[in-house]
Parts: C-alpha cells; structure tokens; sequence
C-alpha cells in the first residue's frame, strides 16, 4: 500500500512539473538539473535501460528480457520507478540508460549501495551460522519448521529453531559492533547441539549423543579412550572432511539439510567413506538393532570378539543363523544389501 501510494505522490508531482514546464514557469537552471537527475519531461518509450548491479547497459529493452527472461513490460516499470533501487525484475534493478549516464561515477556508487542495502534487508540470515536465505520459505525449509515460526526478525531476544534470525544489514552491523554476543550465541549453539543426538553417516545409527557413540566405537575395539573419543565426534560433527573412528558424524538436522540440498555428497559420503570387511555395519533381523561392525555384535552378545567371523558368514542368508538370530549387512547407502524378510 506504501508503494502504491509513493507511487501515485510522484505521479502527480511529475505531472505538476511537466505541466510548468510546459508553460514556461521553470528556468533554465531548473530545467537542467531536472534532466540531470533523468526526469523525463515527455515521456517516451525507453531505448535502452542499465542493470544498477554491474552496470550493464543494453540498448534495448528486448535485450534486457533476453538475458534475465523478466518481461519487458516488468523491466520497462521498474527502470521508470522514481526509487529504482526498491524495484526489481528479473532478479536485478534497472534504470533508464540516460538517467544513469546523468548520475556521474558517485551517484552510480551510491545509487548501486541502496541497491545492495535493499537486497541484504530482504534477507534472511541465522546469526550463529551466518547462513542466509533469500526467502522466509527458504530459511524455514532449510531448518527443518515451518514458516510460521519465522513470522519476525530482528528480534534479538528470541530463538526460532534454537537460533536468532535478523536481516542482513542487522547481522552486518552485529558482526561489527558487537562480535561477542555472535560468539556467545555461537557458544550456546554449541553446547545444545552437543547435548543432542548425533548421527553415524556412513550406517546411518543414530545414537542419543556423542557418548554413546563413542561406547560403541569402543566396543568395535576402535578406541580405548571412550571420553577422548567423544570429544573427537563433537569436534568433527557436521563437517564432511572430518571423521573420528574412521566414520563421518553428524546432528540430524545438518544430515536432512545435506540429504535436500547436495544428495550427491551425502552419496559420497556413505560409499566412498564406509569401512569394509569386519568393520562394516550389520543389523540383527529379529531385534533390528544396527551394529556398527560385526565385532560389535559379537561383543554386544557377549561372544569372544573372534565369533564375529561366524556372523559374516551367515549375513544375508534367511536360510541359517548365528547365535540364534538371522544377520542382514548393510550396504554403503545404509538399506540392507539383500531384500531380507523380517522374521518373528
């Protein structure tokens, strides 16, 4: 509605004008800077309009529309816009090639500066991470709530999803002016994400935090330091280049947020990194419960480490067991390699 009103304000004051100008109530010097700032006393139809985000010219308006796909109309409306920097088309702003050829470098300058102030001010951006989104869809998609939890920014008192949500411009002057409060935000972040359950990505177990991990790698033999070893999962948690006990480790909603937005690493992840021979995971059909290495399921029936041998032999096999129970592997996506019945 503000628009619409600003909009129809400099309609009749252009009209006001065009109409003195016609009956000779402007002066030379009047008229002069008015067309240096790109006011059209007659209005025509635009030969050729710039892109205020890389001074682009075109010569145009079909050759705008060629390279963004925005209608000529759409482009033609916001170039005529008395504040172009709050229109866009086609992803980008423009304006008419003579009103910027009259800007001169600093009016260029600062006229692209409102341009990048608008764009940073429709952002939406998670204070601790520092990840920003277009859209509030966006942002909620990616973390997993719905939309209606993202209604406001800005407001420094309240988490939505467990983080803070300002604008760009809001996040820009924060990191500034007041790098602690980021990095206490950062920290509480942290040590609730910690507390949380985390995820072996190659199997895809999930455990109810890094501790319990890390008692289960010490199970598999793989470490002997239980306390040391959590720490190493927290360390590496989320991070795709890192692992602790020869696996990838990650929170849930960072492994969904992957799963949607790079599928390909994920897969990447899962069969370039899973550990082979002993080591690879296996799932106990009648119970379901998912062991990260054959050792482990021994261990965990508590069975010489060495009667691991004889569950590997029978994995996949509906047709015998080891130790009472039916054994299926799991394959590098984490789905078990054969289409195993469940049994009891």
């Amino acid at each position: 509605m503000a628009t619409s009103a600003e909009a129809r304000r400099y309609q009749a004051y252009a009209a006001r004008i065009r109409d003195a100008w016609r009956h000779g109530r402007l002066d030379a010097g009047q008229t002069r800077r008015l067309e240096a700032a790109g006011f059209e006393f007659e209005p025509r139809r635009l030969s050729g309009v710039v892109r205020i985000e890389d001074g682009r010219r075109f010569d145009t308006l079909k050759a705008a529309h060629d390279e963004t796909g925005a209608a000529v109309g759409r482009i033609s409306v916001a170039a005529r816009s008395a504040q172009p920097w709050r229109r866009s088309a086609g992803g980008a702003h423009w304006i008419p090639a003579g009103r910027w050829d009259a800007l001169g470098e600093q009016g260029r300058r600062r006229l692209q500066g409102l341009v990048e102030g608008e764009r940073l001010r429709g952002l939406w951006v998670c204070a601790e991470t520092g990840e920003a989104y277009d859209t509030m869809t966006l942002a909620a998609e990616a973390h997993g709530m719905p939309v209606s939890r993202l209604q406001k920014r800005n407001r420094l008192d309240r988490r939505n999803g467990g983080v803070h949500w300002v604008d760009g411009v809001t996040y820009g002057r924060i990191r500034r002016r007041h790098p602690g409060l980021l990095a206490a935000w950062r920290r509480t972040m942290r040590e609730t994400m910690l507390r949380g359950p985390v995820v072996c990505v190659e199997t895809g177990v999930e455990y109810g935090d890094a501790m319990r991990a890390a008692e289960t790698l010490a199970l598999t033999g793989r470490t002997r330091n239980t306390p040391g070893m959590r720490d190493l999962i927290n360390h590496v948690r989320d991070n795709p280049d890192r692992r602790a006990g020869g696996f990838h480790w990650a929170s849930p909603e960072w492994l969904a947020r992957l799963a949607s937005a790079d599928p390909a690493l994920l897969a990447r992840l899962r069969a370039g990194s899973a550990p082979k021979g002993n080591r690879h995971a296996i799932r106990c059909v009648e119970t379901g419960t998912i062991y990260p290495s054959l050792r482990a399921a021994a261990v965990a029936l508590g069975l010489p480490a060495g009667s691991a041998t004889n569950i590997g032999h029978v994995a996949g096999d509906p047709d015998h067991v080891a130790y009472g129970y039916h054994w299926a592997s799991i394959a590098d996506d984490g789905t078990p390699r054969d289409a195993y019945p469940a049994h009891g």
